[in-house]
């Protein structure tokens, strides 16, 4: 009987103790861009350390799509990419659409459109592509207020 009784709470610890594995598949050409999240991550005092993510190229249903956040229950965070948009992309374009994607899937960010005065986007959280030129001149604000949430892209 007390077999028996052992070997239940035994099965039932392992059953529960069981959980699912941490998914983490990030295509080597997009690896250099979470690992730069992870890092600029940690400076602003988020873990800096995704233990669960999924980042590749993969087919958009809308073909002007650059990439997207999937995020559903169970599954891990997934970012896909278009390939023949990433083609064409500069360094600083590459990272802004890596940071954005990023900062919905693992920071749970939403889109932002507001801008300041001159029109410019106050964050890379913007909805709409950053052109490289003004994402490189506010670049330390952009990642600022990724990580903080403090608005601080000025006129």
């Amino acid at each position: 009987m007390i077999r028996s009784l052992t070997l239940v709470s035994v099965m039932t610890l392992v059953m529960y103790s069981c959980g699912k594995a941490p998914v983490y598949e990030v295509d080597p050409e997009l690896l250099p861009y979470v690992n730069q999240f992870q890092g600029t991550a940690a400076q602003y005092g988020h873990s800096g350390t995704i233990s669960e993510l999924v980042a590749k190229f993969g087919p958009m249903s809308n073909p002007r799509e650059r990439a997207f956040c999937d995020l559903v229950d169970g599954e891990p965070p997934t970012v896909m990419v278009n390939a023949e948009t990433w083609e064409t992309l500069d360094e600083a374009s590459r990272e802004s659409l890596m940071f954005h994607e990023l900062g919905h899937c693992i920071l749970k960010r939403v889109h932002m459109s507001e801008r300041n005065s001159m029109g410019t986007p106050v964050s890379v959280m913007n909805p709409y592509a950053i052109d490289s030129e003004t994402y490189e001149k506010h670049h330390d604000e952009y990642v600022a207020e990724l990580f903080t949430g403090k608005k601080g892209v000025a006129n």
